[in-house]
Protein backbone atom coordinates (compact mmCIF):
# COMPACT_ATOMS: atom_id res chain seq x y z
CA UNK A 1 0.00 0.00 0.00
CA UNK A 2 2.40 2.16 1.02
CA UNK A 3 4.64 1.51 -2.10
CA UNK A 4 1.34 2.31 -4.49
CA UNK A 5 1.18 5.52 -2.25
CA UNK A 6 4.53 6.90 -3.41
CA UNK A 7 4.49 5.74 -6.82
CA UNK A 8 1.38 7.32 -7.68
CA UNK A 9 3.01 10.86 -5.39
CA UNK A 10 6.13 9.94 -7.70
CA UNK A 11 4.03 10.12 -10.94
CA UNK A 12 1.81 12.70 -9.86
CA UNK A 13 4.97 15.16 -9.70
CA UNK A 14 6.21 13.99 -12.79
CA UNK A 15 2.65 15.01 -14.26
CA UNK A 16 2.97 18.35 -12.64
CA UNK A 17 6.30 18.85 -14.29
CA UNK A 18 5.68 17.33 -17.66
CA UNK A 19 2.32 19.51 -18.13
CA UNK A 20 3.64 22.94 -17.32
CA UNK A 21 6.52 21.70 -19.54
CA UNK A 22 4.37 20.78 -22.35
CA UNK A 23 2.41 23.90 -21.64
CA UNK A 24 5.26 26.22 -22.23
CA UNK A 25 6.49 24.45 -25.34
CA UNK A 26 2.66 24.36 -27.15
CA UNK A 27 2.89 28.22 -26.52
CA UNK A 28 6.13 28.05 -28.28
CA UNK A 29 5.04 25.90 -31.07
CA UNK A 30 2.27 28.15 -31.82
CA UNK A 31 4.42 31.47 -31.82
CA UNK A 32 6.76 29.45 -34.44
CA UNK A 33 3.69 28.88 -36.78
CA UNK A 34 3.62 25.09 -35.99
CA UNK A 35 0.96 24.24 -34.03
CA UNK A 36 -2.50 25.68 -34.51
CA UNK A 37 -1.00 29.28 -35.90
CA UNK A 38 -4.18 30.63 -37.26
CA UNK A 39 -6.10 29.78 -33.95
CA UNK A 40 -3.24 31.60 -32.05
CA UNK A 41 -2.79 34.08 -34.35
CA UNK A 42 -6.41 35.33 -33.33
CA UNK A 43 -5.89 34.73 -30.14
CA UNK A 44 -3.21 37.73 -30.24
CA UNK A 45 -5.20 39.88 -32.09
CA UNK A 46 -8.18 39.37 -29.95
CA UNK A 47 -6.46 38.58 -26.99
CA UNK A 48 -9.28 37.51 -24.41
CA UNK A 49 -8.91 34.33 -23.17
CA UNK A 50 -11.64 31.70 -23.66
CA UNK A 51 -13.87 30.47 -21.04
CA UNK A 52 -12.23 28.04 -18.50
CA UNK A 53 -14.21 24.88 -19.18
CA UNK A 54 -13.79 25.31 -23.08
CA UNK A 55 -10.18 25.80 -22.76
CA UNK A 56 -9.92 22.40 -20.22
CA UNK A 57 -11.79 20.69 -23.00
CA UNK A 58 -8.95 21.75 -25.24
CA UNK A 59 -6.38 21.04 -23.40
CA UNK A 60 -7.76 17.71 -21.97
CA UNK A 61 -8.20 16.28 -25.96
CA UNK A 62 -4.60 17.33 -26.58
CA UNK A 63 -3.36 15.69 -23.98
CA UNK A 64 -5.37 12.58 -22.89
CA UNK A 65 -3.77 10.73 -25.59
CA UNK A 66 -0.30 11.06 -24.47
CA UNK A 67 -1.91 10.32 -20.71
CA UNK A 68 -3.66 7.49 -21.82
CA UNK A 69 -0.61 5.96 -23.29
CA UNK A 70 1.20 6.76 -20.17
CA UNK A 71 -0.96 5.00 -17.82
CA UNK A 72 -1.47 2.25 -19.90
CA UNK A 73 2.47 1.91 -20.34
CA UNK A 74 3.14 2.14 -16.64
CA UNK A 75 -0.15 -0.39 -16.53
CA UNK A 76 2.22 -3.36 -19.25
CA UNK A 77 5.37 -2.46 -16.74
CA UNK A 78 3.77 -2.92 -13.16
CA UNK A 79 3.22 0.62 -12.08
CA UNK A 80 -0.24 1.35 -12.70
CA UNK A 81 0.21 3.65 -9.50
CA UNK A 82 2.92 5.83 -10.88
CA UNK A 83 0.69 6.27 -14.45
CA UNK A 84 -2.59 6.74 -12.55
CA UNK A 85 -0.89 9.51 -10.42
CA UNK A 86 0.51 11.02 -13.88
CA UNK A 87 -2.81 10.68 -15.57
CA UNK A 88 -4.85 12.47 -12.73
CA UNK A 89 -2.25 15.23 -12.03
CA UNK A 90 -2.00 15.94 -16.22
CA UNK A 91 -5.58 16.44 -15.82
CA UNK A 92 -5.60 18.40 -13.07
CA UNK A 93 -2.90 20.61 -14.65
CA UNK A 94 -5.24 21.01 -17.34
CA UNK A 95 -7.50 22.52 -15.50
CA UNK A 96 -5.71 25.25 -13.51
CA UNK A 97 -4.36 26.20 -16.79
CA UNK A 98 -7.17 26.62 -18.56
CA UNK A 99 -8.28 28.65 -14.76
CA UNK A 100 -4.76 30.69 -14.95
CA UNK A 101 -4.75 31.76 -18.77
CA UNK A 102 -8.34 33.13 -17.98
CA UNK A 103 -7.14 34.46 -14.97
CA UNK A 104 -3.99 36.27 -16.71
CA UNK A 105 -6.73 37.78 -19.25
CA UNK A 106 -9.10 39.11 -17.14
CA UNK A 107 -7.77 39.64 -14.03
CA UNK A 108 -4.04 39.92 -13.83
CA UNK A 109 -3.52 41.40 -10.63
CA UNK A 110 -5.12 38.42 -8.56
CA UNK A 111 -1.81 36.25 -10.02
CA UNK A 112 -0.21 36.34 -6.65
CA UNK A 113 2.02 32.90 -7.19
CA UNK A 114 4.32 35.28 -10.24
CA UNK A 115 6.44 38.42 -9.54
CA UNK A 116 4.70 39.34 -12.49
CA UNK A 117 1.24 37.71 -14.50
CA UNK A 118 3.90 36.72 -17.57
CA UNK A 119 1.35 35.79 -20.02
CA UNK A 120 -0.86 38.67 -19.75
CA UNK A 121 2.76 40.95 -20.28
CA UNK A 122 3.19 38.43 -23.06
CA UNK A 123 -0.04 40.13 -25.16
CA UNK A 124 0.20 43.52 -23.49
CA UNK A 125 4.00 44.35 -24.32
CA UNK A 126 3.68 41.69 -28.08
CA UNK A 127 6.46 39.92 -26.25
CA UNK A 128 9.16 37.52 -27.81
CA UNK A 129 8.87 35.54 -24.44
CA UNK A 130 7.32 34.70 -20.99
CA UNK A 131 5.61 31.62 -22.81
CA UNK A 132 4.26 30.05 -19.46
CA UNK A 133 0.31 30.37 -19.13
CA UNK A 134 0.42 28.81 -15.27
CA UNK A 135 4.07 29.49 -13.99
CA UNK A 136 7.32 31.44 -15.11
CA UNK A 137 9.77 28.91 -13.90
CA UNK A 138 10.34 27.25 -17.59
CA UNK A 139 10.44 30.69 -18.51
CA UNK A 140 13.55 31.43 -16.34
CA UNK A 141 15.28 27.70 -16.94
CA UNK A 142 15.27 28.20 -20.66
CA UNK A 143 16.04 32.25 -20.52
CA UNK A 144 12.50 32.87 -22.36
CA UNK A 145 11.74 35.31 -18.71
CA UNK A 146 11.35 39.01 -19.76
CA UNK A 147 11.19 41.64 -17.75
CA UNK A 148 8.55 44.21 -18.29
CA UNK A 149 6.84 46.65 -16.62
CA UNK A 150 4.26 45.88 -13.76
CA UNK A 151 3.06 47.60 -11.04
CA UNK A 152 0.52 45.21 -9.02
CA UNK A 153 -2.36 47.44 -8.43
CA UNK A 154 -2.73 48.59 -4.71
CA UNK A 155 -5.93 47.30 -2.74
CA UNK A 156 -7.09 44.52 -1.20
CA UNK A 157 -7.80 41.22 -2.84
CA UNK A 158 -11.16 39.40 -2.59
CA UNK A 159 -11.59 35.87 -2.63
CA UNK A 160 -14.35 36.61 -4.97
CA UNK A 161 -12.36 38.28 -7.67
CA UNK A 162 -10.74 34.45 -8.32
CA UNK A 163 -14.28 33.48 -9.17
CA UNK A 164 -15.44 36.16 -11.60
CA UNK A 165 -13.52 35.31 -14.54
CA UNK A 166 -15.26 33.50 -17.65
CA UNK A 167 -16.84 30.43 -16.70
CA UNK A 168 -19.26 29.89 -19.69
Amino acid sequence: MIESIFYAALGGFLGLLLGSLTEYWVHILMHRRVLLSRTHFNHHREPKGENVPKQFAYYVLGSSPFLTALAVGCWAFGVLPFGLGLFAVGILCAGWVAYAHTLQHERPDLVFWMKRPIHHLHHEHHCAGNFGLSVDWWDHAFGTYVVLPWERPAGRRRLVGYLTIRWV
